[in-house]
């Protein structure tokens, strides 16, 4: 009992100095913890409790919605690790071999922290007084509590033992970085299901659920199983036997299952490894590409350096994926409010596409911002080679440009289409590369006029508030970039806007003012970049003391 205690004393602390550095941080966390918990969940548990009582949602309907409520959980359970849910707690099992702690103990502690997570907490009021307003008294209560907290243990336990089953897999960085797509696409699915939800019947909800009729073969699944707990009278002894008899079965069976795969944890059966691993790594570490293709001079060098990184690090493909989800969950509200009807989203189609491509703009200035910072310690080595500071900014863009180029390309041709606005796909894209170019070229300068380097080790997506150096000078060049890219896309505004109208626009809608704005990125980018290459010729030395302190 007393590694159990131990063990889960130093999981609760490692918890208190992820929240806060100090003393004050932590007791600011927990008042502002207190702060936002208390009111939504009580907030959370009043409508729950109002909707369960009121006279629009019969008792069938009541036993579907906790049927609806479990199987939610219950999905949840079985795709969490394969969202990375959870996956942490035995990623560096390993660890656990220099200390004599049994594979028992060590699962033990696990599922107590995970049955205490923020999650469950917040929503346990909510559950407390949706059970209370279904029960007829103390005693019910106390029997639905009880089936409650069996359920939550089942569920606990079968996140467990599949995080552990695939936990080769799930290290895989091939699994990882495809993670980072699924998890964004997951999330749009569930807010467009929220939305179907909120329009059916009119947005009454207690009558649509009243109104369904779950099919005989679920009743046969696990969530029916505890769920059907919860109501004994209304069904028949066997069926009430028969679900309490393979819910307590499965149960009792996923701890011998979750011990003996954490077991073989760690004993170091799951490690990865193997020669393919070694040879990826060999070539990696030779830069040079593998289809034999060279690139010429040191432009040709930065390129393809800046190539393998992009291959290498995650926090920069994450940032796809942020992209993925920031797009996606306009257009997803906007087609469910219309009803599926392409018809009236087309009518606002082109506000979609314009503020498509804006947020995507936004996200990669998050790079293009910290154009130098992402060489964080290898900049010594970057200035000890003989090329100069423009060659280096150049080289950068090329890739990042490119790349950011093809993929709102892509991402508005898409849209167009689905919009039926294919007129002004092009106008857009070309807009959209002026613009990048003017990102592109104040980022240059950014990174010069305030260095800061930037940790990449992570997977979180890559953004300034990564950087080593934290303050109010940050987050004040923070926002005055945010400002510029908003100057900036005032004129790709107008230019739309002059396409949008036609012929009627007159001068604003012709073709010059399309060359004109690329004109207008071409000489913002050269400029910026040519200031940038002098401020950086004159602060290389505090430049690489700024670098060189962070390799210390």
């Amino acid at each position: 009992m007393r590694p159990f205690l131990l063990l889960l004393a130093v999981r609760w602390k490692q918890a208190w100095r992820q929240a806060g550095g100090g003393q004050s941080a932590r007791m600011a966390g927990m008042a502002g913890l207190l702060l936002f918990f208390v009111p939504f969940s009580s907030l959370i548990a009043y409508v729950v409790s109002s909707v369960l009582g009121s006279d629009e949602i019969s008792e069938e309907g009541i036993k579907t919605l906790f049927a609806l409520v479990f199987a939610a959980y219950y999905l949840y359970s079985l795709t969490a690790p394969f969202f990375g849910f959870h996956a942490a707690d035995f990623l560096d099992i390993e660890k656990s071999k220099l200390y004599p702690i049994s594979a028992g103990t060590l699962f033990s502690v696990v599922l107590a922290s995970s049955l205490a997570s923020p999650g469950v907490v917040f929503f346990l009021p909510s559950v407390t007084a949706s059970m209370w307003v279904i029960s007829g008294g103390f005693g019910a209560w106390l029997s639905r509590m009880g089936v409650f907290a069996f359920f939550l243990a089942h569920t606990a336990l079968l996140r467990l033992v599949l995080t552990l089953a695939f936990l080769q897999f799930l290290k895989r960085r091939k699994y990882q970085d495809f993670l980072r797509v699924l998890l964004p696409l997951f999330g749009v699915f569930i807010t467009v299901g929220i939305q179907v939800v909120l329009h059916a019947e009119n947005g009454n909800i207690g009558r649509a659920i009243s109104d369904l009729s779950l099919p005989d073969w679920v009743h046969l699944t696990p969530f029916c199983w505890h769920s059907g707990l919860l109501f004994p009278t209304q069904g028949s002894p066997a069926v009430v036997l028969f679900q309490a008899g393979m819910a307590l079965a499965i149960t009792l069976a996923l701890p011998w299952m979750g011990t003996r795969l954490l077991e073989r944890a760690l004993l170091g059966e799951m490690q990865a490894g193997g020669p393919r691993g070694v040879a990826a790594l060999k070539w990696e570490k030779s830069a040079q590409p593998r289809s034999g293709f060279h690139f010429g001079g040191a432009l040709g060098g930065v390129v393809v350096k800046e190539c393998l990184m992009v291959r290498r690090e995650p926090s920069i493909k994450t940032l796809v994926i942020q992209q993925s989800f920031l797009f996606l969950l306009p257009v997803a509200i906007g087609l469910t409010r219309a009803g599926f009807d392409l018809e009236k989203v087309a009518e606002r189609g082109g506000i979609l596409l314009l503020s498509t491509l804006l947020i995507l703009l936004y996200v990669e200035s998050q790079v293009f911002f910290l154009a130098l910072g992402t060489e964080s310690r290898a900049m010594v080595q970057l200035l000890s080679s003989p090329i100069r500071a423009r060659t280096i900014f150049i080289g950068k863009n090329i890739v990042y440009g490119t790349l950011a180029f093809l993929w709102n390309g892509l991402v508005v041709l898409l849209l167009s289409g689905l919009f039926r606005r294919m007129t002004e796909a092009v106008p857009l894209i070309l807009m959209g590369a002026s613009l990048l170019l003017v990102i592109l070229g104040w980022g240059n300068l950014s990174s010069v006029l305030l260095p800061v380097p930037v940790s990449m080790t992570g997977r979180n997506p890559l953004s300034q508030s990564q950087s080593q150096r934290q303050g109010c000078v940050l987050a004040l060049w923070t926002y005055l970039n945010l400002a510029l890219l908003l100057l900036m896309g005032l004129p790709v505004f107008l230019i739309y806007h002059g396409f949008v109208l036609g012929p009627e626009a007159g001068f604003l809608g012709s073709i010059e003012w399309v060359l004109l704005g690329g004109a207008y990125g071409v000489v913002l980018y050269t400029l910026f970049t040519w200031v940038a290459a002098l401020v950086f010729t004159r602060r290389e030395s505090q430049i690489l003391e700024i670098y060189s302190r962070q390799a210390g």
